[in-house]
């Protein structure tokens, strides 16, 4: 286990522990920190199933305990581990599907200040803005024609290829030939502006 991990895992429990030492009884508190292990270790097993990115995996373990915590008592935590067919472990796969299902449908992010092929081309990345970007696209400062402006502004506002040809009724690698031709010459307008 890489340390990083470790530390995250640690801080996973210590807020699992967190949310319910507040209202633990003497009982539970010796069963606690073993049934939060088993806990955790189901969630990371589900996330990694789900092809969860592996940094938000605490995230959605935090996630989930909260879910599961509003709907399943802490002394029936157990439960949920323990038996498979309990209402308490469908309460668990429920709080895990509804997060994952929350991770797949946020949208992406796409910066265009910082293209993951600029080193391809030999140049550093460009000292301009987000703000400065979006409005050189939208003065069609660059030469950009109209679609390769639609398509850059969707993929800034998060809006996946495939959604972006769906609503431009084009084909995804059309979509993506468009983008990486926009990109350049971008590139190539704030390379002359900037000598």
């Amino acid at each position: 286990m890489s340390r990083r991990s470790k530390f995250a895992s640690t801080v996973t429990a210590a807020t699992c522990a967190m949310v319910l030492a507040a209202a633990a009884t003497p009982a539970w508190a010796s069963a606690e920190p073993e049934t939060l292990r088993q806990l955790e270790k189901y969630c990371t097993a589900s996330w990694r199933n789900a092809r969860i990115d592996m940094q938000d995996w605490q995230d959605c373990t935090q996630q989930t305990m909260v879910d599961l915590l509003s709907r399943v008592s802490r002394d029936q935590l157990t439960e949920a581990i323990a038996n498979p067919a309990s209402v308490e472990r469908r309460e668990l796969t429920r709080c895990i599907w509804c997060t994952v299902q929350r991770m797949r449908r946020a949208r992406p992010h796409f910066s265009l200040e910082h293209p993951v092929g600029a080193s391809d081309w030999g140049e550093s990345d460009l000292p301009v803005s987000s703000g400065e970007l979006r409005e050189s696209i939208e003065n069609d400062a660059a030469g950009l024609s109209e679609r390769q402006q639609t398509i850059l502004l969707h993929l800034m506002d998060g809006y996946t290829v495939g959604e972006i040809a769906d609503n431009l009724c084009i084909e995804p690698a059309r979509v993506s030939d468009e983008k990486y031709k926009a990109v350049k010459k971008l590139r190539r307008y704030f390379l002359a502006e900037c000598a």
